[in-house]
């Protein structure tokens, strides 16, 4: 129809994030809530065969959802689908991550998920997304062009 606006919903958008201590579930916490903000759904994966601590007080200061535990791999390959995925764990194990997703794609000839990193000891928990990330969102259509920070 000509002269018609046809406004259509959003797509389902689907986040996780992988946390395994307190400090890493914090700072993704503040992430998560932004995610929400935008019309994510978020769950909360702790990979279950690498060193871990979530604390029953830091899990009901960062909103009190439920977590998940999965071994890596299977971690991996629930990656392949969601949209974005969130890494607030050590370096090491970003990169470990960063590798066995690339093989995952090759294997699969699947999209892969936009990932943000960048946790680290100094980050704090009210510490959202850089504009690198938010930028990369954009561009995938996650986030409209004003909500992209300067």
């Amino acid at each position: 129809m000509i002269g018609d606006t046809f406004t259509s919903p959003l797509p389902n958008r689907t986040a996780m994030l992988v946390a395994a201590f307190d400090s890493q579930l914090k700072w993704a916490g503040a992430i998560r809530r932004e995610l929400e903000s935008k019309g994510f759904a978020c769950r909360v994966i702790v990979p279950s065969d690498i060193r871990h601590s979530i604390s029953p007080g830091q899990l009901a200061d960062s909103g009190g959802g439920a977590v998940t535990y999965l071994p890596w791999t299977e971690l991996v390959a629930a990656s392949l689908q969601v949209d974005v995925v969130v890494l607030a764990i050590q370096g090491p194990h970003v990169r470990r991550f960063c590798h066995d997703l690339f093989d995952a794609v090759q294997l699969s000839d699947t999209v892969p998920p936009i990932t943000i990193t960048g946790w680290s000891a100094s980050s704090g928990p009210s510490r959202p997304p850089g504009r690198a990330q938010a930028t990369a969102l954009h561009r995938r259509g996650h986030l409209p062009p004003d909500e992209v920070p300067s």
